[in-house]
This record gives structure tokens, sequence and C-alpha cells, in this order.
């Protein structure tokens, strides 16, 4: 649905269902650089089970007019605003990553506004790589491969992954229809433009570090295991010994 929100137009996903403010409130704030995709399978979820449902896509994110806004405080008042424009007394807030800021500083400058929290993928000091943040203000397409890999795991970048917003991404087509198109895509070539990354290696070392499970790609095979060989047994249960 659309909202205005502190006069600008807001998309919001109610997870399939209109909004009724009479039933209990649950607000889901994405991380930086997503939209409410992100929560397409869990606000269907709690729209189907009793709850109504607010996944917003934050100013300048997604379908949403207006201008990014530039702090947690402010995004914590707008989402404070949010939940009065929609005509909830309360709402409970799941929040991801950034969005997971977002909640905690709602609850604590909007009290009467939040029932609960909810929060995943969190810390109590959440950084930013600089890599990420120089490719960022240089507008560098490699902020987007950083925050796809970091932000939904390496199979998501790829587009194998049925991540909600990552299914039109070419390479899924390719790694679907096997035979050379699709082993070549999972040679992850697009990774090795990244820059150097804060948790060392070289291009594109950090994102495996990360996800070590892709250097599987690249290491030599494991020798197969040996069972050890069966050895017959004989007599009751009770005293059953090897035969020799």
């Amino acid at each position: 649905m659309q909202l205005s929100v502190n006069g600008s137009d807001t998309f919001i996903a109610t997870g399939g269902k209109p909004f009724d403010a009479q039933l209990a409130t649950v607000v889901m704030i994405h991380g930086a650089g997503f939209d409410s995709s992100t929560w397409a399978l869990h606000s269907r979820w709690f729209a189907h089970h009793g709850f109504s449902v607010l996944a917003p896509d934050l100013p300048g994110h997604g379908r949403s007019a207006g201008k990014p806004l530039k702090t947690i405080a402010e995004m914590a008042d707008w989402t404070a605003a949010l939940i009065e424009a929609a005509g909830a007394a309360k709402a409970r807030l799941i929040g991801h990553s950034m969005g997971s800021l977002i909640a905690i500083e709602t609850s604590a400058r909007h009290p009467d506004k939040v029932s609960g929290l909810a929060l995943i993928g969190t810390a109590a000091t959440m950084t930013v790589g600089p890599d990420l943040l120089k490719a960022a203000e240089a507008n560098d397409a490699d902020a987007i491969d950083m925050v796809s890999i970091w932000g939904l795991g390496f199979k998501a970048e790829l587009g194998g992954s049925l991540a909600p917003g990552m299914w039109m991404h070419p390479g899924r087509a390719a790694g679907a229809a096997g035979g050379e198109a699709g082993r070549a895509v999972q040679r992850p070539q697009r990774l090795q433009r990244l820059p150097e990354c804060a948790h060392g290696g070289g291009r594109g070392q950090g994102a495996r570090d990360l996800h070590p499970r892709r250097a599987r790609h690249d290491a030599p095979p494991r020798p197969a295991r040996r069972s050890p060989p069966r050895r017959r047994m004989r007599g009751p249960w009770c005293c059953r010994a090897p035969v020799t």
C-alpha cells in the first residue's frame, strides 16, 4: 500500500492482507541498501497469523519517495511517524542489520510507540568496512556486490539463492541450466573485481573469509574415507565375539 509519511509517498508491504490498525501491528525494518522485499516471506506469515504488517521501503529506497535519511536517529523518528500515520497505537519492531539499530533507537526515543523488539544480524557496535564506504561514495557498482554478498550471502550474489529480489540475477538462469554455462556461473569471477578487504587477502579474499565454503571450488579433492572392514559376529547377543 502507499502511505504518506512526513509528507513523502511511502511504499509499504502488508503481507498480502489489508492493514488493520485494530490488530497487533508488526513493523519490519530492512537493512542498508535493501527494501521491503527482504521481508516477503516473513510479512506474509505474520499477516496470515493474526497480525497487521507494515514492511516499508525506507525513504529513498525501493518504491518510496524522498531523500535517504542520514542518521539512525532520523530513521527512528521516521519509524515513529510511520506507526502514527498508519493509525496504530503501538507496534512490535523487527529490524535486520541497520534496521535493528533503527528499532533500538525508536524504542529509546519513542517508547510509547513500541511494544516489543526483535533484532536480526545486530551488534552493539556495527561498523561499515572502509572499502564499502569508498565504493559507495564513488558510486561504484562494487558497492552493490559487497552489500549483496555480505548482507545475503555469497549464493545470493550469484543468483542461485531464492532470496527475495535476487531471482532476476542473470547468473541464476545459467546456473539452473547446468552444463558449461552452469559451471561457469559457479566460478566467482565478479568477486575478483572487489578491492582489498580489511578481512585480509587479495581481491575478493574478504568475501572468501566471510564465506569459507567458497574455497571448496578451488580446493584439491579430499581422499576418500575408508570404513574399517566389518567383522562377522557369532554367538548369542549377550556374548558375541568376532570370528577369528
